[in-house]
Order: structure tokens, then sequence, then C-alpha cells
């Protein structure tokens, strides 16, 4: 019987004639690809071994992506039988659009026989502003025996890469080890400043949603002093819960999931940092990867304890003396008092884009302390993180017109308040927007708008999943940026264990939808409003009424009218449940600073909401937009059009 090494399944699996890539099973592919990864960083081939971790992420949706493309391909377009004409048979490939067969490609495996050489190219071929971190959870043979036993369990590790985009691209990979005490048993944790103890950090998420769920339903049969301690109370393990992660879990890698430094000073502050700290131990051979781990470290502080900094230098230098490991920890620990001062954990930086494992997705990662107040938006994989880039024709970031924008407020008429509030609002805004408010839409209405306006807001419950009929298999890309503001509208779930999850923003992403933003479970109408508008005042400007300079007399009598409940101020004092503390939100340097940028301005207006589960519920799935007004537009394309032919 003939034996093979590894090297050899590997590239009949992988290899460019390999039919098995192009639609594996998801069970069995996902934990094949896991075990070759381990088998590459065994053998010191880390770039493979990114590759074969990146292969394990939405393979269901990459399944979905190409059934999409072949129905495009093969459609038929056939006349009205009732017309009495024969059935004409086209080529569907001449309707779709350059840009999206690119795209549907980028979503496919054609970078998958170059293994992690195409995990380069596919780097180099997106924005160096961006930085993509990737969190997979290792081969778990428990879970692949008993998925539904240990569906709340937590991983043995996750694998955490950082990888910054552009033409000279930078990966760090990181194995972090989730129960690092041997004394507690595998899959349970014990939570921060608490002896409890509970099956896994996932567990404890279920039910604190769930606890949230039945306050929720049942808040009209409580007291209002009882419906908040218990609400504040749900916000409170939410926050102990997401420290608990952080500092059990991540640790010291928390430093990987902070962007890239907007302002250069910052970049050649911190560069200066790693030098010091390198003359302090000469005798130390640094590679790129350690002097880039470095980097981070110095870039997180001072939200690095010692502990968390001195594990961190020795996974960046392995093969360095104990002594010398001291000596470069008393350097970084010497500009601990200033680094309190200046805080460059906080200095502004560039997007961050998620790609997370399916037993992890429902973790509300960017509300991490340490990741409050930075952009970040998901996306399923690398794959449709280039697609996306490739349908937006590789702009620095995607523009959207504010003026070309549509709403859907309260289509089912249950929600007669949130109608009320949002339409009032909506009426103040200086943009003119097309909407429904307080009627259904069709399947066909919908999708309709969406491929005509560069925004769609809906207000009401859930998703608006009804009205997504067939969105995937548009020949054109959904262009619409999408508000969905209702409960639990970013949800997505595992209808079984070993599947990938899915949602409502799967189906606008496989649209090719730029970004979605929604609600990971449920909240209140009201908070979800205010939210809303918060997010509209800094990302497309202030309504009427909202920022305005309260010393002017007719800004201040603005401000004192009061519709439908709703009062306009020019600004929003901390809140008494939502610890957090913030700047006001209507600041003109925070509205200048947020303008048109809706990850930024998604960061600050979750910050709103008086409840931390309201805020932490909130995210982001698709690439970074920008939006700009209309006559801005053409000569921002004009503009890029200059650039683009300047280069050729």
């Amino acid at each position: 019987m003939a034996q093979y090494s590894m090297d050899q399944v590997l590239n009949d699996v992988f290899g460019y004639n390999s039919k098995l890539k192009h639609c594996p099973v998801i069970s069995s592919w996902e934990g094949f690809c896991k075990i070759a990864a381990e088998e590459c960083f065994s053998k010191g081939n880390d770039l493979d071994a990114v590759f074969h971790l990146a292969e394990t992420h939405a393979i269901y949706l990459r399944h979905k992506a190409e059934t999409s493309a072949n129905y495009l391909m093969r459609r038929n377009n056939t006349n009205d039988p009732a017309n009495g004409k024969d059935s004409v048979k086209i080529d569907f490939v001449d309707n779709i659009s350059p840009e999206r067969r690119r795209s549907l490609n980028g979503i496919n495996t054609q970078f998958s026989a170059s293994r992690g050489q195409g995990i380069i190219e596919r780097l180099k071929d997106l924005p160096q502003e961006w930085t993509i971190v990737q969190v997979t959870s290792a081969f778990d043979v428990q879970f692949v025996v008993n998925p539904e036993k240990h569906r709340y369990s937590c991983p043995p590790s996750l694998y955490v890469t950082r990888m910054e985009c552009g033409p000279k691209p930078a990966i760090i990979t990181s194995q972090v080890h989730l129960v690092p005490n041997p004394s507690i048993p595998h899959g349970q944790q014990i939570f921060q400043n608490s002896s409890h103890v509970t099956k896994s950090f996932m567990e404890e998420l279920e039910n604190i949603i769930a606890d949230e769920l039945q306050v929720l339903k049942n808040g009209k049969k409580m007291n209002p002093k009882e419906y908040w301690t218990k609400r504040d109370a749900h916000s409170t393990r939410m926050k102990v819960l997401m420290s608990s992660i952080e500092n059990q879990w991540l640790r010291g890698r928390k430093c990987l999931f902070l962007g890239k430094f907007i302002d250069a000073e910052d970049e050649k502050k911190i560069e200066a940092m790693v030098d010091k700290v390198l003359t302090s131990c000469e005798s130390v051979d640094v590679s790129d990867r350690s002097r880039g781990i470095l980097s981070l470290l110095l870039g997180a502080m001072p939200n690095l304890q010692p502990a968390e900094v001195h594990k961190m230098l020795r996974d960046a230098l392995p093969d360095a003396q104990r002594e010398q490991i001291s000596e470069m920890m008393d350097a970084i620990e010497g500009m601990r008092e200033s680094s309190l001062k200046t805080k460059p954990c906080q200095w502004k930086r560039h997007p961050v884009i998620l790609i997370l494992d399916k037993r992890i997705e429902g973790v509300p990662w960017e509300a991490m302390p340490a990741l409050d107040g930075h952009s970040y938006s998901r996306v399923p994989s690398i794959h449709f993180a280039h697609g996306l880039c490739v349908e937006r024709k590789k702009i620095k970031e995607a523009y959207i017109d504010a003026s070309q924008g549509y709403y859907v407020v309260n289509p089912d008429g249950t929600l007669p308040k949130t109608e009320e509030r949002m339409v009032q609002y909506l009426e103040c805004r200086p943009e003119i927007w097309k909407g429904k408010k307080g009627v259904e839409m069709s399947p066909e209405e919908f999708v309709k708008v969406i491929k005509e306006h560069d925004l769609l807001l809906y207000s009401g419950h859930g998703s608006g999943s009804k009205y997504m009929k067939d969105i995937q298999h548009q020949p054109d890309s959904l262009r619409a940026v999408m508000l969905l503001m209702g409960c639990s509208s970013a949800k997505t779930e595992r209808l079984c264990p070993h599947l990938d999850p899915w949602g409502a923003v799967y189906l606008h992403l496989l649209g090719r939808s730029p970004c979605v933003v929604g609600m990971l479970w449920s909240v209140t109408d009201l908070e979800c409003d205010k939210i809303t508008m918060k997010l509209l005042d800094l990302w497309l400007g202030p309504a009427k009424g909202v920022g305005e300079d309260k010393n002017d007399p007719k800004a201040k009598a603005e401000d004192d009218k009061t519709k439908g409940g709703i009062k306009f101020t020019t600004r929003i004092s901390k809140s008494k449940r939502n610890v957090v503390s913030v700047p006001s939100l209507s600041a003109p340097e925070v509205l200048s600073l947020a303008h048109g940028d809706l990850l930024r301005s998604w960061a600050m207006s979750k910050h709103a909401a008086s409840q931390f589960m309201t805020s932490a519920s909130m995210v982001a799935y698709g690439i970074p937009v920008r939006a700009t007004r209309g006559e801005d537009m053409v000569s921002l394309l004009n503009k890029l059009s200059k650039m683009s032919l300047n280069k050729n």
C-alpha cells in the first residue's frame, strides 16, 4: 500500500488541478484545513498555515457565492408564455458588469493554488490603510465528535492572525490558549473579579442575551425600578464578560486588534520608542516580525499589564535569553509613566476588519474595553473582503452619495412611536430622502430601492428579511449601504453546529452591498432610534438644531422645540447607565472627526445608548465606507479619475 507524505496530500487537495477545493464538504474541509495549518506551523511554514486557516472561514457562504455566480452565468431569459412566444436562451455573462464578475472571481478559489502567496496577492490588492484581524479556533476533536454537546464550549485555543494590507503586506500570527490554568477543566472559565465558574464564556453570553430578552418582553408588566434594575444588571454582566474575554482569552494579544495610525507623526513616535527599547539590548537579533510585535506592544500602552508585555516579548523573541528579555522589559516599563499621559492606545487609527470563527462570531468583540472608540467592521472571510474591495473599484475607501438615500420606517405598522420619532427627525435633516412609512413593501420594490440608492435606512422589527427576495442573484451589485436598525438585524445563527452561521447581513454581502450596520440581539425601539439618529448626525452631518452654537438665540429657540417627544439638543450628556466616558457627541471637533466616515461614526454613536447592552449589540459588516454630498461626489470622481490617469 502506497504511503503519502503530508506535502503530497496537501498538494493533491489544494493544488491547481484539485476539484475538492471548489465544493468541499463543510465539516470535513474545515477540520482538514485546521490540521493542515498545524502541520505547516510545526514546519515553520507560517504563510501556508495562514492560508489554511483562512480557508476554514465562511465555507458555506463561499458555496453560496459560487452558486450565485453560476446561476447568473447560466440563467435563461424566458419570455412571458402568455404572449405565445418561444423561450429565448441568452448568454447572461454579458449582462454582468465587469466589476461584478471580478468580485465574484475574488470570492471563489482562484488564489487557492498558490496557497500562502495567494493571501499575499489578496493583501496587496487591498487599500494600505486597512488591517485585517482573523480569529480562528484550533482543531477541537471534542467538537467534531459531538458538536451539539460542545456547542457553547470554548475551543482549546485561538489563532489570531493580523494582516496589514497594501503594497508591502505584513502578517503576524499568534496562538493563544484559552485555558491557561490547568486547575480549570477544559471549556470552563472564571470571571474576572468573581469566583463564579461557568461552562464557558459562550454560554454566559447566551444567558445574558436570553435574560435581557425576557425583561424586554415582560417590561410592561414590571414596575420601572425593577425593569431598570434588571437591565442595569445585564449591562454590568456584559461588561464583566467582555473584560474577562479580553484579559483571559486575549491578554497581550489585544494589541494585534489595533489598526494603523492615521497620523504619520504618531507612527514615527512609536518607531522612536522601538529604537530606544532595542538600544537597551543590542545583542538581540530582531526580525521584521519581532519588530512589528514590539511596535504593536508600545502602541497599545498603557492598556497592557507587565505580565502581558512579558508574554508577548517571549513570543516575539523566542531565542532571546532571560536576561535580554528582562532588559527590554525594564526599558518598556520605563516608558509606562509617559504612556499614561500620552496614551498611544487612544491615538487615531485606520479601520480594522475582523474575520471571526463561527464558534465565536456571536461575541461582541468590538465592545472589549481595549477596542473602545476605534473603527471595526466584520467580513465572513478574506475572500469577501477582497471581493467587496474589487466591487468598489479599488477606491481607497468606498464613497457613497449621502443625498441618494431612502428610508423604510415601521413597514408593518406596529411601531407608531418609532415612525413618529424617525420621520420627524428625517424631516430635519439637510438631505431630502424618499421613503415609505407605515406601509409594506414588496420584495421587488425593496430590491429596486437598494439597487438605485446609495443608502437605505430600515427602522422596524428585525432585519426586514422578508423583503430580501433573491437579492444575491442580481446581475448588478446592490450599491446601497444598509442601516438595518431593528432587533437582531445583524444576528447570525448556526442551524446546525457544524454549519456556518447564516443571517440577513450575509444576504446583503452576497448581493455586494458594501456595508451593513445592525444589531446582534434584541434592543428597545427608543434606544435603537437614539443610536440611529446619532449615527446619521455623526456620519452625514447634524440634523437641524444639532451642533449649532448654544449662544445663538435662533439655535437655542430651535433646541427648545419638542416634536413627538424628541428634543433636538446641542449636546448629549454622558449617560448615567453607560459609564464609558465619551466626549460630547455634537462637539465641533467630534463632528469634524467622524463626518463622512461610517465606521468612525459607528464607534462614537454607540455611546448614545443608555445601556451597555444596546451599544455592545451594534456591529457593522462589510468594508469601510465614506459619504459625501452630491455636489462633492462629482468633484471627487473627477479627482480620482485624474489620479488614475496620472498613474497610468
